[in-house]
């Protein structure tokens, strides 16, 4: 039995042609949204600053 994930779901009810797209055929888009490169950077930044924290380095707002 298949299983689905909410964004799945959500995406086929919006519109079935796009779940196809991104789901059966995974075609996935060159680009993406501001959010998600926003969410990257956040992210990335904030795995520095840990990674950086374990050897007591310091960081500069600059470097990061």
């Amino acid at each position: 039995m298949a299983t689905y994930s909410h964004p799945q779901l959500e995406t086929y009810e919006k519109c079935p042609w796009k779940y196809k797209l991104a789901y059966k055929d995974n075609i996935k888009r060159d680009i993406k949204g501001i959010e998600a490169f926003m969410g990257s950077m956040v992210h990335e930044t904030l795995n520095e600053c840990y990674d950086d924290a374990k050897y007591t380095k310091v960081n500069t707002i600059g470097k990061l």
